[in-house]
């Protein structure tokens, strides 16, 4: 699964389930910005309140007309 870190994003089921093997989730960002995410099955907080693990970061960038 992954969270967003500022609870943006979260593709676990609206009970809180994980997907199961075979299924699919996508996302859409609208807007420019930097995103940090983590599995919360493979992620831990250290004592800063940082996530480490299985963490990541999405990057969108705006795009001027007509570029993909």
């Amino acid at each position: 699964n992954v969270i967003a870190d500022d609870g943006t994003f979260d593709s676990r089921m609206p009970d809180g389930a994980n997907q199961k093997p075979g299924e699919s989730w996508s996302l859409t960002i609208d807007a420019p910005g930097t995103y940090a995410y983590y599995c919360s099955l493979h992620a831990i907080q250290n004592n800063d309140g940082e996530w480490q693990g299985m963490v990541g970061t999405v990057i969108a960038n705006e795009s001027a007309p007509g570029e993909l």
